[in-house]
């Protein structure tokens, strides 16, 4: 398993996904910053999916994901695991 801070240093999409925390934490504080997780809307924007596409991939297993009552939230962690498992 990564540790947070090599995963970070180590993956090619940091700063990508950095710039979407940096938008979300604006917009939502900084608990992305504290937690490792993002809103699923701002998962949905990143990666351009609608909402079908983005559920049946949350409901794959491949995405660590938190629901506090109708709200999901998805580890960037797991996100980056995903992207890196399919670089073509």
């Amino acid at each position: 398993m990564y540790s947070q801070s090599s995963l970070f240093e180590e993956s090619p999409i940091v700063a990508i996904l950095l710039r979407i925390e940096k938008q979300v934490s604006e917009q939502k504080g900084s608990l992305v910053a504290l937690t490792g997780f993002i809103p699923k809307k701002a998962f949905q924007e990143f990666i351009g999916y609608g909402d079908t596409k983005v559920t049946e991939l949350l409901q794959s297993g491949q995405l660590e994901v938190s629901q506090i009552g109708a709200n999901k939230y998805i580890s960037l962690k797991s996100l980056i695991q995903l992207l890196e498992k399919n670089i073509q």
